[in-house]
């Protein structure tokens, strides 16, 4: 599920990845926005799966900046 006003990416259920011995993902996210005309883009999220006890930290978070030039 990916929030509409933070964009913060998390999990309805976790039951799927103990499920699996899968250690990454790659996503594909569109967001649009509700302008006239509606624009919208595209965006490759990746999410590696580390065991239980490798992340130190409480929260990690990655901001996505708008109107800057590609590969800046």
């Amino acid at each position: 599920m990916i929030d509409p006003h933070t964009g913060f990416v998390s999990l309805v259920s976790d039951s799927a990845l103990l499920a699996t011995s899968r250690t990454n993902y790659t996503l594909q996210v569109q967001a649009t926005d509700s302008g006239t005309p509606p624009l919208s883009g595209t965006a490759i999220v990746g999410i590696n799966i580390v065991p239980p006890g490798v992340v130190t930290a409480g929260s990690l978070q990655q901001e996505i900046w708008t109107n800057i030039g590609s590969g800046t």
